[in-house]
């Protein structure tokens, strides 16, 4: 009777484990098609809104004066706040780039030839380069627009006011734009409604777009075939042993 009970103990400890680590592939699954679905919907619409409000906690679409004499790219700016990874509230510069027209770019995702890059200024000083972060440096930024038609920048915003100057492939200046950001603190909520931002996609929104609920029955499924298994298997040990 003892290793019955126990037996017993141990499959439901298993159904539980079967069933949260179920439901957490189940999420993370369609956290990815959800991401994938919003990119795809940026590129088609040629508006990176509802991937911004996806990814952060609050956004600004930002409109800087900007200098450029051509229009062979779209450069779309926002100005984020959100939460990284060590649990800090910080605010972010997102910078995403598409091609109007027909452009050059790098055919490989490794290009030493590719001069695209991103560059920020506070006044005469450069605070920052992609060449220099190594989350950039060695890769073809322009392979993005011919794997995904576009490509896109991050950058911690410290400063409220600097210049930002994108380069193309061949070293051309694509635009620099002066960015002015309006002095916030981050942990007040209200100020950072007040300053203009708006609220991202809530948790229930997300919930309601992941259709977690219409995927519920993987779980039951595994689950299933695991009792199934696990019936046979208890009703093949006990036999034998009441043999």
């Amino acid at each position: 009777m003892f290793n019955k009970i126990l037996y017993g103990v141990v499959t439901l400890i298993l159904v539980v484990v079967i069933y949260i680590s179920s439901l957490l592939g189940i999420i993370y699954e369609r956290q990815a098609i959800l991401l994938e679905q919003l990119i795809d919907e940026s590129i088609e619409e040629r508006d990176f809104t509802k991937y911004i409000k996806y990814s952060s906690l609050y956004y600004n679409e930002l409109t800087p004066t900007t200098i450029n004499d051509h229009d062979d790219y779209l450069v779309t700016y926002f100005q984020t706040v959100e939460t990284n990874r060590e649990g800090k509230t910080i605010s972010q510069l997102i910078v995403f780039v598409m091609a109007n027209n027909e452009v050059t770019m790098s055919d490989t995702e490794k290009n030493e030839a590719d001069q695209t890059r991103m560059e920020v200024w506070s006044g005469t000083n450069k605070v920052y380069s992609t060449k220099d972060d190594d989350i950039y440096k060695d890769f073809a930024i322009s392979w993005g627009l011919k794997e995904q038609s576009f490509y896109y920048y991050n950058f911690l915003i410290e400063d409220n006011q600097f210049d930002v100057k994108l380069f193309d492939y061949t070293g051309f200046v694509i635009e620099i734009a002066s960015i002015d950001t309006p002095v916030v603190d981050l942990s007040d909520e209200d100020a950072i409604r007040d300053a203009g931002f708006l609220t991202s996609y809530t948790v229930d929104e997300i919930e309601v777009m992941l259709k977690i609920e219409d995927h519920v029955w993987k779980i039951y499924l595994y689950i299933g075939i695991f009792m199934v298994i696990d019936i046979a298997f208890a009703f093949f040990i006990f036999r034998k042993k009441s043999a």
